[in-house]
């Protein structure tokens, strides 16, 4: 009978946003949980007798155990500290929060964890005595996606300061 005119129509492009985020969260919030459950459920596996395929013997073997116990928990860690800081992010988007200080937060957020992966691989690769190239590229794509990010999470902050002032000037 009456069609919403589109003064009174949300913005679409706001729509989409939310709904895609929606998405994203859902999916965050029950597949990392399925994957960590998968990593765990293999010694599971392997003490039924099932053959899961691992690495390379040798690789295993430059490998000390305290140092990847360590590492596990290190990324253990830094994964869950991943894991809440994107939901609370995609919640954000799915509120309609785009610009704003608190997702300025997490995405900066995200790209110091980014960074810490890399600190994490750089500090094991030196601990089990990794040399020559192996030991300055550990992890490196998340030290140049880490700052990438922060990089994105200021230019985020500096748009969203720009339009405060604008919304102050008369």
């Amino acid at each position: 009978m009456n069609a919403p005119s589109p003064q009174n129509d949300p913005n679409p492009r706001l729509n989409r946003i939310q709904r895609v985020s929606k998405c994203i969260r859902l999916a965050i919030r029950y597949g990392f949980p399925v994957m960590v459950l998968m990593f765990l459920a293999i010694p599971l596996l392997m003490s039924y007798g099932i053959k899961v395929p691992l690495p390379r013997p040798s690789a295993i073997s430059q490998v000390r155990d305290s140092h990847m116990a360590i590492s596990g928990l290190v990324m253990l860690f830094l994964g869950l500290f991943w894991f809440r800081t994107l939901l609370k992010l995609f919640g954000s988007f799915e509120r309609g929060l785009l610009f704003t200080a608190q997702t300025v937060r997490c995405v900066q957020i995200l790209g110091g964890i980014h960074i810490l992966f890399w600190l994490k691989d750089l500090l094991f690769a030196y601990l089990i005595h990794t040399t020559g190239i192996a030991l300055y590229t550990a992890g490196l794509g998340n030290v140049f996606s880490g700052f990438l990010v922060i990089f994105v999470g200021w230019v985020m902050d500096e748009a969203r300061k720009i339009r405060d002032e604008q919304d102050l000037t008369v």
